[in-house]
C-alpha cells in the first residue's frame, strides 16, 4: 500500500503541477494478523461496506461478501473465521460470533460468552 501511495502522490503531483502529501492522515496501515478480536473486527468492517454503500440489505446477500463465502461452507474461509474467534467450539459458532459482531444480534447466547472471552482486558 506505502509504494502505491508513494507512486500515485508523484504522479498526481506531477500532472497537476502540485507538491506534498496527498493521504495525510487518512488512510494508515496496522499490523492485526496477531490478533483475533481486530482480525474478526476489521472482517466485519469489511463485509458491511456493502450494507454501508446501500447495494444489499443484509451482507450474505452480498455475492463478494467474504461472510456469504463462510455460511456457503468454504472451507479456507470457515478456517480463517475460526481463527478470529478461538473461542468458539465450531464453524457454526464462529459464524455466530461473526454475526454479533456485525449485527449484534442473531447470534445465541453461547456466541456471545465466546464473544465476550475475546474482547481486550484493557476496555
Amino acid at each position: 500500500m506505502r509504494t502505491l501511495r508513494q507512486r500515485y502522490t508523484r504522479w498526481f503531483n506531477l500532472a497537476r503541477g502540485t507538491a506534498g502529501a496527498l493521504w495525510a492522515e487518512r488512510l494508515c496501515s496496522v499490523l492485526v494478523q496477531d490478533t483475533p478480536l481486530l482480525v474478526g473486527r476489521n472482517a466485519a468492517y469489511i463485509d458491511l461496506n456493502a450494507v454501508r454503500a446501500g447495494l444489499t440489505d443484509q451482507s450474505e446477500n452480498y455475492r463478494w461478501c467474504g461472510y456469504t463465502e463462510a455460511l456457503a461452507g468454504r472451507e479456507s474461509l470457515c478456517h480463517a473465521l475460526a481463527a478470529c474467534f478461538p473461542a468458539a467450539e465450531d464453524t457454526k459458532e464462529a459464524l455466530a460470533c461473526s454475526r454479533l459482531l456485525m449485527f449484534g444480534k442473531g447470534a445465541g447466547a453461547a456466541a456471545r460468552a465466546g464473544y465476550r472471552a475475546l474482547e481486550d482486558p484493557r476496555r
